[in-house]
């Protein structure tokens, strides 16, 4: 069904006709002010102006339809800096947009004012600072601990008593083979003067002595041979060395003898742990086994006659070369069998005062190692007398 529109115009010779379905045309001109509105079509040449495009146009024959308000969807201003952007994200409502920084760096407008923050929950707002700009953390954790160890040292300073002042230390470094008797005899001058405190440090005494050529602070110094002694500079020294006890060795296995060692001979045969040939223990044991003929290649060269007494003990060879000493301290963890002619290579003990030290202390360190208590404490450890 086609339907027609009417259309006058005083003015146009175009001819009455249908219009097919859905097709717009021209609105018909307004009339002049005061003219009757019942007839749109008749008007002068003003009338035939187009009107603003955009406007919607009633579909023909659509009986009912209502006329478009004229200027409903007028032109728009162009876009400026500043407007929203239907598909666009924003900083903050009406304000211009800012380019997304890269991840975790803080949002900095630059020349003109940002946008304003938005409306947000409580406790929102403490990260609207300057974030680019604040402190490191971690710096400002260094620097309170650093304070807190400051007003401890400051507080411990201030409230130390004078009992503290009165306490007199002497430093004695030592062979490792005097770890049980040394340290007895400590306890004893402790134990007689409650004021004096005697620090002890064993060692290899070949370590002892590079410790003293190297300025370590001590007031005693006592070697496991009297060669090893002889290496310390005679200015270190204040006066000369004392003999205070001697040593010999002996061979030790773990427990149950796995190796089925008997005599210095299987030695040999079975894996060996030695001293190295610059410790004392470990010069002494060429000695012997020099004497008795036999050529031992050992698996490990220990530093100390700990360390040797360690790896039997713990399994880890199946014979050892220590002092009589140290297999009578390690008790049940080792087993000993006689090594021939032994008492006939003895290691001699001195023990010294160190010129950098303090010699009245020293001195009385010395005197209670070479006294009669001393000298008894050194025997019930297994050590012979000078």
């Amino acid at each position: 069904m086609r339907a027609s529109v009417p259309f006058h115009d005083a003015d146009s010779d175009c001819r009455r006709g249908a219009l097919p379905r859905g097709q717009r045309r021209h609105r018909a001109p307004l009339g002049r002010p005061g003219r009757p509105g019942g007839d749109p079509g008749r008007g002068g040449t003003q009338g035939r102006r187009r009107s603003r495009p955009g406007g919607a146009r009633p579909r023909a024959g659509r009986a009912g339809a209502r006329p478009v308000r004229r200027g409903q969807l007028g032109p728009q201003p162009p876009r400026r800096p500043g407007h929203r952007h239907p598909h666009r994200r924003r900083h903050g409502p009406g304000r211009a947009a800012v380019r997304a920084l890269p991840h975790r760096l803080a949002d900095e407008q630059r020349g003109r004012r940002g946008p304003r923050p938005r409306a947000g929950q409580r406790g929102g707002g403490g990260r609207e600072v300057d974030q680019r700009h604040r402190r490191d953390r971690r710096e400002v954790g260094v620097r309170r601990a650093l304070a807190g160890v400051l007003a401890l040292s400051l507080l411990a300073a201030c409230s130390g008593g004078d009992g503290d002042d009165d306490r007199r230390t002497v430093d004695v470094l030592a062979a490792a083979s005097l770890t049980e008797p040394f340290t007895e005899i400590a306890e004893q001058l402790e134990a007689d003067d409650p004021d004096l405190d005697v620090r002890l440090s064993f060692a290899g005494s070949a370590d002892l002595v590079a410790q003293v050529e190297a300025g370590a602070p001590a007031d005693v110094l006592a070697t496991a041979d009297e060669a090893t002694m002889a290496k310390v500079d005679a200015a270190a020294l204040d006066g000369e060395p004392q003999v205070f006890a001697t040593n010999r060795l002996t061979i030790v296995v773990p427990p149950g003898n796995p190796g089925r060692v008997a005599s210095a001979a299987d030695l040999a045969s079975v894996d060996t742990v030695l001293c190295a040939d610059a410790v004392p223990c470990g010069a002494l044991a060429q000695e012997v086994l020099a004497d008795l003929d036999v050529t031992v290649r050992p698996v490990s060269e220990e530093q100390s006659v700990k360390d040797v007494l360690g790896k039997v003990a713990a399994g880890e060879a199946d014979a050892g070369l220590v002092y009589v000493s140290d297999a009578q301290a390690a008790g049940d963890g080792v087993e000993t069998i006689e090594l021939e002619r032994s008492a006939e290579h003895l290691n001699r003990y001195p023990v010294a005062v160190l010129a950098d030290g303090d010699a009245d202390l020293a001195q009385r360190f010395v005197d209670a190692v070479t006294g009669a208590e001393g000298q008894q404490v050194l025997q019930s450890a297994g050590l012979g007398t000078p």
